[in-house]
């Protein structure tokens, strides 16, 4: 819970930092890459493992109870 609170200070300010504009991701392995589809690309992978994580959990019983903070 900690690391949660920690989390929800600082993203605000790292979300303002983001030039979502730039026409580069500022990885190098995504040359000429739009920072705003690498951003788009980074949820919907996160969203790929969490989904993964979550069938492998309840295929073992296993039904977290998922925490949510506003």
């Amino acid at each position: 819970m900690d690391y949660i609170d920690f989390l929800s200070e600082r993203i605000g300010g790292l979300l303002d930092a983001l030039d979502l504009e730039s026409p580069e991701s500022g990885f190098p392995w995504y040359a000429s890459f739009p920072k705003m589809d690498h951003v788009l690309l980074a949820l919907r992978h996160l969203g790929v493992h969490v989904g993964q994580l979550q069938e492998l959990l309840f295929a073992r019983g296993i039904k977290p109870d998922w925490i949510s903070r506003r």
